[in-house]
């Protein structure tokens, strides 16, 4: 039961990774968000990680879709310099921090160990 809860509380951070609701900060000199389109997750570290490895974070504007197959969650999402906070339709926020190395997107679970390396589809 123990492990079941964990998954669940992995999946639940994994969902939350991104979403932004108003003006983004950290957008394209041409006026898009840089976030914008999927995001596949290609390498994943920390505490019961790899369970997340091929979730997809899809970004279009202010809202955010994470996940694969029936397994979807949908919200919106802020980003404010390096934070992200992403708050899923039903109120469950997560917060995480976000930089790029060469093209990956890395995203850092705030409050776990857990981190992301996301490939652009």
């Amino acid at each position: 039961m123990k492990n079941i809860k964990l998954v669940l509380a992995s999946f639940a951070i994994a969902i939350a990774v991104i979403s932004c609701g108003g003006k983004k900060e950290g957008s394209s000199e041409a006026g898009g968000n840089s976030l914008d389109g999927t995001w596949e997750i290609v390498k994943a570290e920390g505490t019961m990680a790899d369970i997340n490895k091929g979730t997809q974070y899809k970004f279009e504007g202010e809202k955010m879709t994470l996940g694969t197959g029936l397994l979807q969650s949908k919200g919106t999402y802020k980003l404010s310099g390096d934070s992200i906070i992403f708050t899923m339709d039903g109120g469950m926020v997560m917060k995480y921090t976000q930089s790029m190395v060469n093209d990956q997107l890395v995203l850092k679970v705030v409050g776990s160990d857990q981190v992301f390396y996301m490939d652009k589809k």
